[in-house]
């Protein structure tokens, strides 16, 4: 037995309706309310028609006033022999969810290695702000002892220990 899937999202659907833009524009022009009838049609950002509501999941039968236009019969048809078995569509959700996963997967694993990306990068910075501060220090102690400042002066002045003063005089 042949089942149809949801027609606003399946594969089925868009499988019949975008191979045939002649069923597509017959289907929008049997079942939406417009004023002038559809009579070109251009695919755009992957998906095949607008929601329809009188076509459901819960859908097992196709009302009988649109059957009663050639175009969907031919539609119907199409669908019948394009439908998939309850083991076909299983394998497909299951695809559809293992692809879903995998790419969750992906951007959760990109994101995290970003981050750590930016945490090294901060530490490197920090790192090198701390070693910029430390040889301006020693230079400004350089420069005191060249003036002949006393050591205790030096060590308020620059933060510098005794041993790190007493490394830059020799």
């Amino acid at each position: 037995m042949a089942h149809y899937l949801d027609p606003k999202n399946d594969l089925t659907f868009k499988r019949v309706f975008g191979e045939h833009k002649h069923l597509c524009m017959s289907l929008i022009n049997n079942v939406l309310p417009l004023e002038k009838p559809i009579v070109s049609i251009e695919y755009q950002t992957g998906e095949l028609l607008p929601v329809l509501t009188e076509i459901n999941e819960s859908t097992k039968e196709i009302p009988a006033e649109l059957l009663g236009n050639e175009y969907i019969r031919e539609a119907v048809g199409y669908m019948e022999r394009s439908a998939y078995s309850r083991e076909e569509l299983d394998r497909y959700y299951q695809w559809r969810i293992d692809t879903m996963t995998s790419t969750a997967m992906l951007e959760n694993a990109e994101a995290k290695g970003k981050e750590e990306g930016r945490a090294e990068g901060r530490e490197e910075e920090r790192q090198k702000a701390n070693m910029e501060r430390e040889k301006d220090r020693k230079n400004t102690a350089l420069k005191m002892i060249e003036d002949g400042m006393s050591i205790e002066n030096i060590i308020k002045y620059t933060a510098l220990t005794a041993e790190q003063i007493e490394q830059l005089i020799k």
